[in-house]
């Protein structure tokens, strides 16, 4: 299951509904899902509040992955988008150097600024 781009506008309740109905769903083994720590989500409003207006970020757990392995999902893939981004050349070159420092714990995001897009497997 793919839902990349539609959590952040959900509430945190609902996004833990769709988990549960998605391990519910035997079809579904996997599910990728990308996601901003609350850092990133404040930045990314105010920045962005008047294109937000209407449709608010909402979800952004400060403890990240333990959000979904709560709810029975397995973490197999984490890219976070910051290092994706140096990886395929898409980050300013004076940026670059910032993917050398250590990623903050994804499951204790916190203040730290992280986002990224997993890939979730059946616990």
């Amino acid at each position: 299951m793919l839902t990349e781009g539609l959590v952040i506008y959900l509430e945190p309740s609902a996004v833990a509904e769709l988990g549960r109905a998605l391990l519910g769903c035997s079809p579904v083994s996997s599910w990728v899902v990308d996601f901003n720590s609350p850092r990133i989500q404040a930045e990314l409003a105010k920045s962005m509040r008047h294109t937000l207006a209407n449709a608010p970020f909402r979800f952004a757990p400060p403890n990240g992955l333990a959000f979904f392995e709560a709810l029975g999902w397995k973490p197999r893939v984490v890219r976070s988008l910051f290092r994706e981004g140096v990886r395929f050349k898409r980050v300013p070159l004076l940026m670059r150097p910032f993917a050398l420092f250590p990623e903050p714990n994804p499951r204790h995001l916190g203040k730290e600024r992280w986002s990224a897009v997993v890939r979730f497997d059946r616990g």
